[in-house]
């Protein structure tokens, strides 16, 4: 097992990227008896009895930032042309729904893939009428034996980030554990 976290750890450091939660396929609910893992300064909330939401509660991590995950089975099979097109629909929705005054920007879609892992990644940034930015990044995870989504959102970019680099490593050690089957 540690010879798969290290392999894990080793193709992180190279980079991780993907989807979003606005896309996941449908399953049912499984209790919980908690979060497959949990990361400091982070208040840990279970929606629709799959969605992990974790809310900044502490400055180190940028109060009120946000990280929701889900597990789901393996879909290894899933191309990046797929993923395009959800995040196409997904940008088109959200521009329908933009209040007047804001402004939102996307990046295009990046993949990223090794023989472990396929990594799907999108980013946003909306701007309101008074100036402030939400920047939301999605990154999706595919491995022959699971998949995971994260969502990483707050005001500062580089505090998205790190959040989503905290959560991503967090997640995939609990998929690899078989915490993620939760």
């Amino acid at each position: 097992m540690w010879a798969k976290i290290s392999l894990i750890l080793t193709s992180l450091a190279c980079a991780v990227p993907a989807m979003a939660l606005e896309t996941l396929p449908k399953a049912p609910a499984i209790p919980q008896q908690g979060p497959p893992f949990r990361i400091g300064g982070f208040t840990y909330n279970l929606q629709q009895g799959r969605i992990h939401m974790n809310v900044c509660s502490q400055a180190s991590c940028g109060a009120g930032s946000k990280v929701s995950y889900i597990f789901y089975a393996p879909k290894p099979g899933k191309t990046f042309a797929e993923y395009k097109a959800e995040r196409a629909t997904i940008e088109k929705a959200f521009k329908s729904r933009l209040i007047p005054g804001a402004t939102i920007k996307f990046t295009t879609p990046t993949q990223k893939k090794d023989k472990l892992f396929k990594t799907f990644e999108s980013r946003r940034v909306m701007t309101t009428p008074d100036g402030r930015k939400d920047i939301a990044v999605s990154r999706t995870i595919l491995a022959e034996k699971f998949g995971v989504d994260l969502i990483s959102s707050g005001s500062d970019e580089k505090q998205v980030d790190q959040n989503l680099a905290a959560f991503t490593v967090a997640a995939m050690l609990a998929a690899v554990s078989g915490d993620g089957k939760r």
